[in-house]
């Protein structure tokens, strides 16, 4: 039996939120043995990791990875996988018009595991304006049902975008709509809710439990702070009933005034995710590293940040992956990283800017044996 081992590392445990000394030894990327000072004898190969944390996988709960003509994705192995994200959530690319195709031609083929949330309207996320919602008559029932029926083993709810360019008019009967065909089939929806014509109470209120507010620190009427910069009361009840909120930062979904705000106050959403798209790549958002790093720049602590892209996704989306920890006897997916100490500008893409002094850099992941190295690996 050939052996990798893997020296060195410093595990953080979501579980206990506990950073601890950890080798690793593999056997095909099953794990065999985990702890402190394994012997170097028993590997066939070995690679070094001092200097570096690792975790289980991390998990970006919003993600486009439809990259194909009229829609907004982007490849999921160079832009997740070599980024360190192991399980990636497509948050609505593709509507029942097209999910069919999305599945056989990109979802099927990735090397990272993978859910999707299916738009509510049938053609998906329209990249242009107008968008998917110019006419209410694309929230199709019979077809979401069809289509999230077919394939629910990878369908995690429904998506609906709210925003005026994508719903013009009749944007309450849009997420009446919405919430009735994912209520009919026990699925949770994710609501883009950017500059929607709708209090915001009005909206939350509507939600049920396990549903996403996603977009959490945008800067518009219907976003989480009032008019003096505090919480809306609204947004702490809807948070204790069980509402998920999601970071999704998008290319102008994300405020530096508002996450601080936010974050002062105590308000932490449930995700960081990096809403990836052909319109946020490359700035303001390079990767999901480079959202956490922005948290870690307004003051949150690596375990903060590391629970919300690994056990905190993990639970509330219900992902049932055993790989998203450590565990003996089962497939590993593990992402290996560095702090890099040092000052860094950070944007949200709004014309605000923020200095970090250090940030995460995946350096490799390990996803069922198979190696994804962004640095040579160094071996012992």
């Amino acid at each position: 039996m050939k052996i990798t081992g893997i020296y060195g590392g410093q595990f953080f445990d979501p579980l206990a939120e506990t950073l601890l000394p950890c080798d690793l030894l593999l056997h095909d990327g099953i794990l065999v043995e985990a702890g402190p000072h394994l012997s170097r004898q028993d590997a066939a190969i070995r690679i070094l990791a001092e200097g570096l944390w690792f975790s289980p996988g991390w998990v970006d709960a919003h993600v486009h990875l439809f990259h194909a003509p009229g829609h907004l994705g982007l490849p999921a192995v160079p832009h997740c996988l070599m980024n360190g994200v192991t399980y990636a959530i497509d948050a609505g690319s593709a509507g029942a018009a097209d999910f069919a195709h999305f599945h056989q031609h990109i979802l099927s083929a990735l090397p990272l595991r993978h859910k999707a949330f299916l738009h509510c309207a049938l053609p998906g996320a329209l990249p242009t304006e107008p968008g998917e919602l110019s006419s209410l008559a694309a929230l199709d029932k019979d077809a979401f049902t069809a289509v999230s029926t077919a394939f629910s083993d990878e369908i995690l709810g429904g998506k609906l975008r709210l925003n005026p360019g994508v719903c013009p008019q009749h944007p309450e009967q849009a997420l009446d709509e919405a919430l009735e065909m994912t209520g009919q089939l026990g699925l949770p929806l994710e609501v883009h809710p950017n500059f929607a014509p709708i209090p915001t109470t009005v909206l939350l209120n509507a939600l049920r439990p396990g549903d996403i507010y996603t977009h959490t620190f945008h800067d518009s009427s219907i976003g989480i702070l009032n008019t003096h910069g505090q919480i809306k009361d609204s947004v702490w009840q809807a948070q204790h009933r069980g509402i998920l909120f999601d970071t999704a930062h998008g290319g102008s979904s994300l405020s530096f005034p508002v996450m601080q705000a936010a974050l002062a106050q105590g308000f932490l959403p449930d995700f960081i995710s990096s809403d990836l798209h052909n319109g946020s790549y490359p700035t303001p958002v390079s990767s999901l590293a480079e959202v956490m790093s922005k948290f870690l720049a307004f003051g949150l602590s690596p375990a903060q940040i590391l629970h919300r892209v690994t056990l905190g996704p993990a639970k509330a989306l219900d992902l049932k992956d055993k790989r998203l920890v450590l565990q003996k006897g089962e497939m590993t997916a593990l992402t290996f990283f560095r702090f890099a100490e040092g000052a860094v500008s950070f944007t949200d893409g709004l014309g605000h800017y923020k200095t970090g002094l250090s940030r995460f850099v995946p350096v490799f992941t390990l996803l069922d044996g198979f190696w994804y190295a962004r640095e040579p690996l160094q071996t012992c």
